[in-house]
């Protein structure tokens, strides 16, 4: 026979378990407080590409790539869009 103490004792235990378990798969799964949000790609518009290979072009209006120079210069446009 099942006496009151021991129904306690059982409810207590059975408590203890549910509350381990919640805190276990609470930490790992529920933290609403960090959310990482991707930001969208940006571009180089058409206006931009042409600005800087008017910056970059010789007498010949071909694009001098010495020292990667213009490959840079648009590198360098795209991390100013996108950080």
């Amino acid at each position: 026979m099942i006496t009151e103490d021991d129904e306690f004792e059982r409810i207590e235990r059975e408590l203890k378990y549910k509350l381990l378990r919640t805190q276990k798969t609470a930490t790992a799964d529920d933290d609403d407080d960090t959310q990482v949000y991707k930001r969208p790609w940006v571009s180089l518009t058409n206006a931009e590409i042409e600005a800087i290979y008017l910056q970059h072009h010789n007498q010949y209006a071909e694009c001098v790539s010495v020292n990667f120079e213009y490959e840079k210069a648009i590198e360098a446009k795209l991390k100013e869009k996108n950080l």
